[in-house]
């Protein structure tokens, strides 16, 4: 660069006092010189592209819709807390009990202010599930279903499925950032909650896991951290199928669940799940209603999904950001919940920040958590835990607004 331009000025200079052989020499030197640190000058460009020109997707909270289950009652207050994230941009398709005509009555009330869209599905021992429980909870079978039935609804009118529990808190700027690495188009279920069968992206980078703007706060964030230690994950190269999750697995071997072969991974239905357009268009309305009918006595609806996911084919793709730094729990960003008891989620930074204890790793989850689990079950009622949502939603908001604002002016927590 500078150096190489202030060594050909002076050289120049001397060579206009020469004549001969020795300028001539002089001069063939100079151009083997100039070539190699041409080439040098381009090797280093194309491996700076190499990242920062990594394909980054167009999103917007326009983009994205959300979808679990509920239950008319108390219970739809929780739902109705949702409001406080999605706030009247991401669309809602919640699946509830009662009846068809009381899911239309909720449609008719809320589509237009709120986005909302509900659809009947019934309770366990209801209905087309007949008598035996395929699942632990009444609502269980309904959860596994809603994805499928919020596509049935929208179509191809979105890229992006935010799928969890009504009580999940979904942190839609940090959602946003993240989807901007993926293609929807190609079959991705996204979360760093899950437990086997899952894969890392395909351009992961252990050196580099912040792709494009990522994060936007600077590269010193999360830099500390010694990532030479990579766990021998498969790529999900394109996408994360189910033999490749078993890591060459045939296909004869990859069996339903857990009866024999490979078996199906597991994700924490908590923290939530992100599913590509890609991928639920693949999810046909009446395997996964056979694969859920096979099923009885399942603790939890996101080890019912995870089965049929696998079966059809599919697993989990996790982000990479534990991976990139040895396993460091600090780094999730889809989390379980809340801690301790606490009212409010002090892991989203805003307390910290508060009393100037926030260091570069909460900085970082602050920025980049996705998710959080309010735990609505352990709540003394659902009002309390529609309380809780808002308060989660409202705080991370605060914190990340606070984080803005520094970016703007400059300054440097850290």
């Amino acid at each position: 660069g500078s150096t190489f331009l202030y060594v050909f000025v002076f050289t120049n200079a001397l060579i206009q006092e020469m004549n001969g052989s020795w300028r001539h020499d002089l001069l063939r030197a100079i151009a083997t010189l100039s070539l190699i640190c041409t080439l040098a000058a381009v090797s280093e460009l194309e491996s700076v592209q190499s990242v920062a020109s990594a394909p980054l997707f167009s999103i917007t909270e326009r983009d994205l819709v959300a979808t679990f289950a509920s239950a008319v009652g108390k219970r739809l207050l929780i739902a109705k807390a949702t409001r406080s994230w999605r706030k009247d941009k991401v669309r809602g398709f919640i699946s509830v009990n009662g009846s068809e005509t009381i899911a239309k009555k909720l449609t008719d009330a809320f589509n237009q202010k709120y986005l909302e869209t509900y659809s009947f599905f019934p309770d366990e021992g209801e209905g087309l599930l007949g008598q035996k429980w395929h699942g632990q909870y009444a609502g269980d079978s309904r959860a596994v279903m809603s994805p499928i039935m919020a596509y049935r609804h929208y179509g191809e009118t979105f890229k992006w499925m935010l799928y969890g529990d009504d009580d999940t808190v979904w942190f839609i700027p940090a959602v946003l950032r993240l989807l901007k690495r993926y293609d929807p188009e190609l079959p991705h279920a996204i979360s760093d909650r899950t437990f086997n069968r899952q894969c890392l992206p395909c351009d992961f980078d252990a050196k580099n896991p912040y792709r494009g703007e990522w994060p936007p706060l600077g590269s010193h964030l999360a830099s500390t951290k010694n990532m030479s230690k990579v766990p021998d994950v498969p790529r999900a190269c394109p996408y994360c199928s189910a033999q490749v999750a078993c890591k060459g697995a045939t296909p004869e071997n990859l069996t339903a669940g857990v009866r024999g072969g490979c078996g199906h991974g597991l994700w924490y239905g908590g923290a939530g799940i992100i599913l590509s357009v890609g991928l639920v268009r693949r999810l046909q309305y009446d395997f996964f209603l056979k694969c859920l009918l096979s099923q009885h006595g399942i603790q939890g609806s996101d080890r019912m999904f995870s089965r049929c996911l696998f079966d059809a084919g599919f697993s989990f793709t996790d982000p990479g950001f534990i991976a990139a730094h040895d396993g460091d729990e600090a780094y999730r960003v889809f989390m379980p919940g809340w801690p301790h008891g606490r009212m409010i989620n002090t892991d989203l930074a805003l307390e910290p920040l508060m009393e100037d204890k926030c260091n570069e790793v909460c900085l970082w989850r602050a920025w980049n958590q996705v998710s959080t689990h309010a735990k609505a079950r352990g709540s003394p009622s659902p009002v309390r835990a529609a309380a809780m949502i808002w308060g989660l939603a409202h705080t991370h908001d605060a914190a990340n607004q606070f984080l803005m604002s520094l970016q703007e002016t400059g300054r440097d927590l850290v």
